[in-house]
């Protein structure tokens, strides 16, 4: 039985080529991804209100396309769970985009850019540290 490790902390048993199925919830990539959907959720809803239902209702929509993406990936294929989390990857860029906007148009200041781009950075290394081990099982199983 191999250990393999499932973007950090969390670790499931690997016997020769059979996976455990986790629950999407039970990921931590999701976990990750849905603070990160509140935190812009809350973002979104302070926004003056002309901006909440342009950049707000984008920044909402982007951000549960995200999680929305992971607990799909995770009951499909191998293949499609792939897509799936590149998809993610892209979404997670989108609302990148959208916080860079309300900072150019001055609904948030610098320092709170910093910390979007930190929770973005962390979130898009958590699938993409999770992409790798998907790949890896792909490779065992061909």
């Amino acid at each position: 039985m191999e250990l393999i490790k499932l973007a950090k902390p969390n670790y499931i048993n690997i016997q020769a080529r059979q996976m455990k199925k986790l629950v999407f919830e039970d990921l931590e990539i999701y976990k990750a991804a849905r603070k990160y959907r509140k935190k812009l959720s809350k973002l979104a809803k302070s926004l003056p209100k002309r901006e909440r239902e342009r950049l707000g209702f984008d920044m909402i929509d982007s951000s549960r396309a995200i999680t929305t993406i992971l607990a799909k990936g995770n009951e499909s294929s191998l293949d499609e769970n792939i897509y799936c989390c590149e998809t993610a990857i892209s979404f997670a860029a989108e609302t990148l985009d959208m916080m860079i906007i309300a900072f150019d148009e001055e609904y948030i200041d610098n320092d709170a850019l910093r910390k979007y781009r930190k929770w973005n950075s962390r979130l898009v290394e958590r699938i993409s540290n999770y992409l790798i081990f998907l790949r890896k099982q792909r490779s065992l199983l061909r």
